[in-house]
């Protein structure tokens, strides 16, 4: 009783001083706030309403904080009060935060942020288990206040008599829809979905697809809800499924349908296939014949009816292939040099396009650079499994950059956090890193001025325990050469790809000899098995386990993930972050966990003259989004996309004539007669020209759009997708 009566003084004390004038008043006593909530000795709170609702009202006025540190430590509050509070406290919070996201005094992202930290707080049904008292408490919490609130208007508590509040998922006048909101609700359904209702479902399905039918919601938008009808699916009945698949179906053949409507429709279709592919296989012979519709009978029959050959964007000669470098002992610095010039396709060299090169990135070799080893942290031979300051957990993300890094960017920097990138040269069809027909110099080079860490992951991802000791060289030169020729510097620390590099065939010694720090992790988060929304609940899981196993407080963590894949972009690396800060630590790079000052993450190449930094010269590829749907146009480029380079007169990206020629948008993406020379990274002599120097060509052609297609559609839509669509549906119907 007297730790209770203690316990609640303090709790006092600290509410009082929130209204402190000074900022860092209020923020440490938030911090202490924090600390409290995350002691068995505020169990209490279950039990005592008042004190309960009196915290949680201090925390809604410091989410209207003018200061942002205090702003985020409210947030953090959040989750462990969450977890002590009564029914009817929750339910009041959060009717409460749903209504300040219609406030036009706050900025609606805090509310929705804070709402999504209380939804992934809560308790959850598991899978194979029935759901617990306290997961269906909190799911009649969400379902009675947050679920009417998605779906349309409520009335007002703090207005006259009569007046509404619009739903969180309707379009604001001012503000257009809202992103954040859908991001609340890809939560709810992640984390409540097999307790939503039958009409909740429904509500919540007409409310998303409302969004996605709406030509003016934007991009970022559409994104977000193709997320959440794909979420929602997952929970469907047969019936429902099949409504929703016929209701799609309706609305192709509707006579006014517009050409970004069909857009939409198709990239639903695509959503639904990927996240379902067992519930949605059934429907898909209703819908894939509007898909090759929009294609055109004219597209498919370039390749004898099926663009099969070259679903992958790929040169035919290459189906099959790796380009393996191979050294020549003491011929390598010659090699480095002239990996751009002379005779670099053969056997000995690996297999390349016909009259392509295999490799294009110059400079000066990086091997006469001196491996000094300064600082306490160990290099090879020696592994480096974990972190070792407390109250840290690095963030590492293997094989990009890819068309989802840029998101990832964005993300980092919304959230004031810092990771490192292991990244490879070429490898996943990327083209070379340091190509500047492609934008991933730009990529690194912002990576590296946010203060990320950059790392290697050598140049094409080869088993480095399986190589030569001369092929492990060039596995590592090759990668400094093109980070050297981005920024000037080549790393200090490495992940051998596929964490393998044993010490029984020399490759540890040989890192080590390099001058390398060979990382390795302690959470494994397995997101590349996990790539769809339903899966990726794993890989969260595996996160928040480790966490909640900790046998100390701050116990510092060393997490493997990759930028490669949409969930862990979109999905995972949020859920991460919240659960991180909301456990009371900070996202750092590696070197920083482990105690490395930043001057010891990198080598200089003193012989580098830094006036030949390699840029993306093709402007779109700077400032633009890598579009990761198929489609292109505004804000979102071709360049670096799997679909292909080009971006077409009517937005969609492929390799093809129809998508490179008349028409082709400059400002989106490579047009020419030579596309396959930068999707594999060409140059020289060989490579064809940028996008940037196709400009003025590109002014002088046709805006004529193509004639329709006996299938009476003139929408180009990138064949690839449209394959891959029925290749599914062949494989679902066997």
């Amino acid at each position: 009783m007297a730790d209770r009566q203690a316990v609640q003084h303090n709790l006092n004390s600290l509410l009082s001083k929130l209204g402190d004038p000074d900022p860092d008043m209020r923020y440490m006593s938030l911090n202490d706030l924090l600390g409290i909530l995350n002691s068995p000795h505020s169990t209490y709170l279950a039990h005592d309403q008042g004190s309960s609702s009196r915290l949680a009202e201090g925390l809604l006025k410091a989410l209207d904080d003018q200061h942002g540190d205090v702003q985020n430590q409210a947030l953090k509050c959040l989750g462990p009060l969450v977890v002590r509070l009564p029914f009817e406290s929750l339910a009041s919070l959060l009717e409460k935060l749903t209504n300040l996201t219609a406030s036009q005094t706050i900025d609606a992202s805090v509310p929705n942020t804070a709402l999504r930290y209380i939804v992934t707080a809560l308790p959850r049904p598991q899978a194979g288990q029935a759901p617990s008292q306290e997961a269906t408490m909190a799911y009649s919490a969400v379902s009675r206040v947050l679920i009417p609130r998605f779906t349309g208007p409520t009335p007002s508590p703090t207005s006259r008599r009569g007046s509404i509040v619009k739903g969180m998922l309707e379009k604001d006048s001012s503000k257009g829809f809202s992103s954040d909101a859908l991001d609340v609700l890809i939560q709810v359904v992640t984390c409540f979905g097999p307790l939503l209702k039958e009409a909740e479902l429904n509500a919540l399905q007409n409310s998303v697809m409302s969004i996605i039918d709406n030509d003016t919601a934007g991009t970022v938008v559409t994104k977000r809800a193709l997320a959440a009808i794909s979420a929602l699916v997952l929970h469907f009945s047969d019936t429902q499924l099949s409504l929703f698949a016929s209701s799609l179906a309706q609305k192709f053949k509707s006579p006014h349908l517009t050409t970004v409507h069909r857009r939409h429709l198709i990239a639903t279709v695509g959503s639904v296939a990927k996240s379902a592919p067992a519930k949605f296989g059934p429907h898909l012979p209703s819908l894939v014949p509007f898909v090759f519709s929009a294609v055109g009978e004219n597209k498919l029959a370039q390749n004898g009816g099926f663009p099969s050959r070259n679903i992958f964007n790929l040169h035919p000669d290459d189906q099959g292939t790796r380009i393996v470098p191979v050294s020549h002992g003491s011929a390598l610095a010659q090699e480095l040099v002239e990996r751009n010039v002379g005779a670099r396709c053969g056997l000995e060299f690996g297999k390349c396009p016909q009259d392509k090169c295999c490799s294009t990135a110059g400079g000066p070799p990086t091997d006469q650079i001196p491996r000094t080893m300064s600082g306490g942290v160990p290099y090879g031979p020696r592994f480096i499994r974990s972190c070792t300051l407390p109250g840290t957990i690095a963030l590492t993300f293997d094989d990009g950059p890819k068309e989802y890094t840029q998101d990832l960017l964005d993300l980092l920097d919304k959230y004031e956090a810092k990771v490192t990138f292991f990244v490879t040269g070429n490898n996943n069809a990327k083209g070379q890193i340091d190509s500047p027909g492609m934008p991933w110099a730009s990529l690194i080079q912002r990576m590296y001025r946010s203060g990320h860490q950059v790392a290697s992951h050598t140049w094409s991802h080869q088993d480095l325990s399986k190589v030569s000791e001369s092929q492990r060289r060039v596995q590592l030169l090759w990668n400094e050469v093109a980070l050297r020729n981005i920024l000037g510097t080549i790393p200090t620390y490495m992940r051998p790809p596929y964490s393998s590099c044993t010490e029984e065939s020399g490759c540890l010694k040989d890192m080590g000899a390099l001058g390398y720090h060979v990382i390795l992790y302690d959470i494994d988060t397995e997101d590349y098995s996990h790539d769809s929304p339903e899966a990726i609940q794993s890989s969260k899981d595996i996160f928040d386990r480790s966490l909640d196993s900790r046998d100390s407080f701050d116990r510092p963590w060393l997490v493997i993930a990759h930028d490669v894949h949409e969930q862990t972009v979109h999905n995972l690396t949020e859920h991460m972050l919240n659960k991180l800060m909301t456990e009371g630590y900070r996202a750092v790079t590696v070197g920083e966990c482990l105690g490395d000052p930043p001057e010891l993450w990198y080598r200089k190449d003193d012989n580098f003259d830094e006036r030949s930094l390699r840029k993306s010269k093709s402007k779109n590829s700077v400032t633009k989004t890598i579009s990761v749907d198929g489609m292109c146009g505004g804000n979102v480029t071709c360049l670096g996309s799997r679909f292909g380079p080009c971006c077409s007169d009517t937005g969609f990206c492929g390799n093809m004539s129809t998508f490179c020629g008349v028409g082709c948008r400059t400002d989106n993406g490579y047009c020419g007669d030579n596309p396959g020379s930068v999707m594999h990274g060409g140059g020289g002599d060989h490579g064809g020209a940028s996008s940037g120097s196709n400009k003025d060509k590109g002014k002088t052609k046709s805006t004529k759009k193509p004639a329709k297609s006996e299938a009476g559609s003139f929408l180009q839509f990138s064949p690839s997708v449209a394959v891959l669509l029925l290749l599914s549906l062949v494989v679902l119907m066997e």
